[in-house]
């Protein structure tokens, strides 16, 4: 079976993870928007510069 995918990458801000619960829980609501949406969330990257999300979904 070939499958297809399409892929996106969300910045989501600057050291995300350092931050407060609430910065954390509108995370997770977005991630859970974008679930609704068929995104899987493949990958996150935190940095020092910028967290990263890296999402696929079959087309």
């Amino acid at each position: 079976m070939d499958c297809k995918w399409q892929y996106k990458i969300v910045k989501i801000g600057k050291g995300a993870f350092k931050s407060d619960k609430t910065k954390i829980a509108e995370m997770e609501e977005a991630l859970n928007r974008l679930g609704l949406e068929r995104w899987e969330l493949v990958n996150i990257q935190d940095r020092e510069f910028a967290t990263a999300a890296y999402l696929k979904r079959r087309v």
